[in-house]
């Protein structure tokens, strides 16, 4: 059981190298972000339901026995979803251009968005996330628009480093008394 978790530990962290070498012009800002940055992240957060990410994290884990797997689930719970937010507001917000934060913060407070948020975490186990809801044609015309075809790109080049940070969140509260 130990060895399958270091193999698993160390294919997420060979998978972040990857993703780190793959997509360049994704890689942290050294730079530390505006207010308005912050801001336009914390609002990206919320409408993504990154909490949900953090449960969904939390449970392809792998925890020694189903007892820590609980209170690891118990401290999440503890924690208002604003917090989750504004602790990985910082992290995202390097990865995050500042318009891409706000087309998608826009595209997921759409119906079609939240449609689109409520399959991912509510698809149940799978592989490769849930399938997308059907989109009208005035919905399928929008998704069309140039600056969100852009943001979804960038969102996407930057999945495995969010998943990254949510997981580094996840160990900090795992660890937390």
């Amino acid at each position: 059981m130990r060895s399958m978790k270091a193999l698993t530990l160390a294919t997420l962290l060979a998978a972040g190298s990857f993703a780190h070498a793959a997509a360049p012009a994704a890689r942290p800002s050294a730079a530390a972000p505006s207010i308005k940055h912050l801001k336009a992240t914390m609002d990206l957060l919320a409408a993504m339901q990154i909490e949900k990410m953090l449960n969904s994290v939390a449970g392809a884990s792998g925890y020694s026995t189903p007892a820590q797997r609980n209170a690891v689930y118990a401290k999440i719970a503890k924690i208002p979803p604003a917090q989750v937010h504004a602790r990985l507001s910082t992290p995202i917000a390097k990865l995050v251009s500042i318009e891409t934060a706000q087309e998608m913060t826009k595209f997921y407070t759409t119906p079609y968005g939240k449609k689109v948020i409520h399959s991912t975490y509510n698809s149940g186990p799978s592989m490769g996330g849930g399938q997308a809801p059907a989109a009208s044609p005035a919905e399928l015309k929008d998704m069309k628009r140039p600056e969100l075809v852009k943001a979804q790109k960038d969102l996407a080049a930057v999945d495995d480093m969010i998943r990254h940070e949510v997981f580094l969140l996840l160990q900090a509260i795992s660890k937390a008394k």
